[in-house]
């Protein structure tokens, strides 16, 4: 996924010493967005360049599963209007169909 890292906390029974045994308890420790994760310092390349042009491929991605999804899209002429102009400018994508 572009857009988070989910996080899983493990917290072992009582007495237990092993993270495999299945009556641990789990929980949700935390959810973010994978931008907070990026070490630009580390690469060779411009990591939030490549970034933006895979966020905005990636909501239109997202967007044109909404449309085709039939529900209901505050706006939805102008929706698709966006979405042909991103497409156009990004690709064309032969896999992104409106």
């Amino acid at each position: 996924p572009l857009l988070n890292r989910i996080d899983i906390g493990v917290i072992p029974k009582k007495g237990g010493d092993s993270l495999h045994k299945s009556d641990n308890r789990y929980f949700l420790n935390e959810i973010e967005l994978i931008m907070t994760t990026w070490l630009d310092r580390y690469s060779p390349i411009s990591v939030q360049d490549n970034m933006a042009q895979a966020s905005v491929k990636h909501t239109l991605e997202l967007l044109v599963g909404l449309l085709k999804s039939k529900q209901h899209v505050p706006d939805e002429a102008n929706v698709r209007k966006v979405v042909k102009v991103l497409n156009e400018r990004l690709g064309p994508f032969q896999h992104i169909k409106i």
